[in-house]
């Protein structure tokens, strides 16, 4: 996935990068 999805993924659950990137992997 893009860097920038993952920053908008980050923004929009207001989470951090590092732990979107964890989500995603588990998923």
């Amino acid at each position: 996935m893009a860097g920038e999805a993952k920053a908008a993924l980050a923004r929009e659950f207001g989470v951090t990068r590092p732990t979107v990137y964890r989500a995603l992997k588990n998923a």
